[in-house]
């Protein structure tokens, strides 16, 4: 009877330390996935160079604020509709540099949502779209650029549409905000936000984090 008393006990205490453990286990992925550490910075500040170049590339003007004015103009060609995409010339190669580093699941986590985690949802096959994860990088930009009238506006309009809407971004950049285009922090953000679509120029899907023809890229 002891016996079995002992053994009842000890299965319960098992079961709620591994209650314990796998709430703390959650919460450290919950928090590993949220943080801004040096190396996802060092990520980000990459993707912007990139992001930059390519669209300077893309859009030749006399300053760079013309140039990514250029961009974003082109994209709003016909309300945005798929049909209506411009394909961008690509350094494959040093997007795939870059991607090598962004698709590792402690940085990729942290700036978007697992393909896993979105294939009960409708996922757009519009490339401008932004697979986020609220709770990473956008987050902390916003809190970062607190002081920033680009970031407070975003905020603001997140708060209006319930949502983070990329042709409010673009509206927002090219109106409000259009001086602010050539801010690093701005080209960073931009960089996130169309990064999916920078891939998909180069042959990359986002989401399953590998090229669409692996013999292409």
């Amino acid at each position: 009877m002891c016996s079995t008393k002992i053994k009842k006990s000890s299965i319960f205490i098992f079961c709620i330390l591994m209650l314990v453990y796998t709430h703390h286990a959650v919460g450290q992925v919950e928090t590993t996935y949220t943080q801004f550490t040096p190396e996802r910075q060092a990520v980000l500040e990459e993707m912007g160079e990139f992001f930059d170049k390519t669209i300077r590339m893309n859009f030749p003007a006399k300053t760079d604020t013309i140039s990514h004015k250029a961009f974003l103009r082109c994209l709003q060609v016909n309300g945005g509709k798929p049909e209506s995409q411009y394909i961008l010339q690509i350094d494959r190669k040093k997007l795939s540099e870059i991607n090598s580093k962004l698709f590792e699941d402690e940085n990729y986590c942290f700036f978007y949502v697992k393909q896993k985690d979105i294939m009960n949802t409708e996922v757009s096959l519009w490339y401008y779209s932004c697979p986020f994860n609220r709770g990473g990088y956008l987050r902390r930009a916003l809190e970062q650029g607190a002081d920033k009238p680009l970031f407070r506006d975003i905020a603001r309009d997140m708060e209006a549409a319930g949502d983070f809407s990329i042709m409010l971004f673009m509206a927002n950049l090219l109106n409000i905000n259009s001086g602010k285009i050539s801010d690093p922090a701005a080209k960073q953000f931009s960089a996130f936000v169309f990064w999916r679509y920078l891939c998909y120029c180069g042959g990359v899907d986002l989401l399953r984090r590998k090229g669409f023809c692996e013999d292409c890229v």
